[in-house]
């Protein structure tokens, strides 16, 4: 239910209680006003007698005045009838033919309390002290019942009260009206706020608001256009920032792309290859190098930088011109001491200006995971080396997984040097390098990482396969892995056959 009807609804309902009361305490009091002009009735026939008899106005004996005023008195067509009495035994003066009636309700009256019956009502007014009628030498004190006609003065107060109603219907039903329809202007208003706002939520800031209000609705509304016209500017200078920002990854890409080996050199080199190259981001921390010597020795290295995107990209253009260093102009040629010398490099490189004690904690951050491999081209002997990565060798359809060094490229609690291992090669080998992208991504039913164990799985299901095929049958396993998930981390992922 929207907000206009609940206000139309709770502005209803309290006119109707509104009204309802004021119909019960107008009539409440109306009824007491009528009730009231009786009893001031009762009381000045009442004093009249009672100023009679004192003043000795009629010249007669006390019964007889008494009788007189009564009969006089008679003749209001209000007063239905008088009795002037001292108990209902002791009647002086009385037209009530039922006086003999009101036992019960005597007691009542000479308490001073009203009392009602029907149409009439009954009212007592003591004491009246008669100069005439002297009892064991004290005045004797009398009391004064009266009996009034209350039937007109009922329907006066039911046609009154009928009006009144009906006066009080119209008001309630006008002023309920006009409430409505300001409620609804202030109602309007706000919704059409709500509806500008929800267009400048979805991000269209073109829509202008326009109120002529000058209540705290209009104060609304011209803050809402100041805040779309901030929005609209901020909006603006973000998207010219990330323009050129983007320009600037973007030419980073084109940067890092070149740096990468060309897919000539694996056509060249290998029986069949793939790799998947699947940075995070626009630019990756991934990167894979390769370098063929003068002897027509292949080298080969996979590598997972610290960072991703544009940290990341920062350090696979460093490994590079460190790999360059190394194996072309120092002329480094085993794994081993190539990761040794790059390591050496590396740390040089990244911490020169950081703090050896403060920065400590940076310093241990900064690094690669690498594989290397060195192909001899003339024993086929692969010589391996790894930091902190793994390599799988399938071999007639059976795996092995070959380690590396538990250490990165870069500063670590126990660094060593690094260690080689040679594999003699067979035709048909088949030889994988990867980083923990693929491995490390979260999918699947229970949202879980995918894992060493089940890429290894993965591999040796499709290895009979072409290299073109095992590409895209293990970019759709990756991609029916992840789903809707985000991709977790830069990919790379190399498959050799030799």
């Amino acid at each position: 239910m929207g907000i206009r009807y609940k206000i139309i609804i709770f502005i209803s309902i309290s006119f109707v209680v509104l009204g309802v009361f004021l119909d019960s305490f107008i009539s409440s009091k109306i009824s007491q006003a009528f009730n009231q002009r009786l009893v001031d009735k009762a009381q000045k026939v009442a004093y009249l007698l009672e100023q009679t008899e004192q003043d000795g106005i009629l010249n007669e004996n006390l019964f007889g005045r008494l009788s007189r005023f009564v009969e006089v008195q008679s003749t209001d067509k209000e007063v239905k009838g008088i009795a002037v009495l001292k108990s209902l035994e002791d009647v002086y003066a009385s037209n009530i033919l039922e006086i003999n009636n009101y036992t019960q309700q005597f007691d009542r009256i000479e308490n001073k309390e009203e009392y009602q019956r029907n149409d009439s009502v009954f009212y007592l007014k003591t004491p009246i002290y008669s100069n005439s009628i002297v009892d064991e030498e004290k005045q004797i004190s009398c009391t004064v019942l009266i009996e009034l006609y209350t039937r007109e003065v009922d329907e006066n107060l039911s046609e009154i009260l009928i009006t009144l109603r009906y006066i009080i219907l119209f008001i309630t039903i006008s002023i309920l009206v006009l409430v409505i329809i300001f409620a609804e202007s202030i109602v309007k208003t706000i919704l059409g706020l709500v509806e500008q706002s929800k267009i400048i939520s979805s991000g269209n800031y073109t829509n202008f608001i326009s109120s002529k209000r000058k209540d705290e609705l209009g104060t609304l509304a011209r803050s809402l256009n100041d805040m779309r016209e901030n929005i609209l500017s901020s909006t603006k200078k973000i998207i010219e920032f990330n323009k050129k920002m983007s320009d600037s990854i973007y030419y980073a890409e084109t940067i890092q792309n070149a740096l990468l080996p060309e897919d000539s050199f694996y056509a060249d080199n290998f029986q069949d290859y793939f790799y998947i190259y699947k940075p995070k981001d626009i630019i990756s921390g991934d990167f894979y190098w390769s370098h063929k010597d003068k002897d027509g020795n292949l080298y080969v290295c996979a590598g997972d930088c610290t960072g991703h995107g544009v940290s990341g990209a920062f350090m696979t253009m460093i490994a590079n011109a460190l790999l360059n260093q190394v194996i072309v102009e120092e002329n480094i040629s085993s794994p081993e001491l190539i990761l040794t010398r790059l390591r050496e490099l590396l740390i040089n490189t990244l911490n020169k200006d950081l703090d050896s004690e403060s920065d400590s904690g940076e310093q241990l951050k900064n690094g690669m995971d690498v594989s290397f491999c060195l192909f001899d081209a003339n024993q086929k002997i692969l010589q391996f080396s790894a930091a902190n990565q793994v390599m799988i060798l399938i071999r007639d359809e059976e795996v092995q997984l070959v380690k590396g060094d538990a250490q990165p490229i870069g500063l670590h609690t126990k660094m060593v040097d690094f260690t080689k291992q040679e594999i003699q090669l067979q035709k048909n080998d088949q030889l994988y390098l990867f980083s923990d992208g693929y491995i490390d991504q979260f999918g699947g039913p229970s949202f879980k990482r995918y894992k060493r164990g089940k890429f290894v799985k993965t591999m040796k299901n499709i290895c009979a396969q072409s290299m073109i095929s095992q590409k895209k049958a293990l970019e759709q396993e990756f991609e029916d892995w992840k789903g809707e998930s985000e991709q977790v981390d830069d990919i790379i992922v190399m498959g050799f056959k030799i």
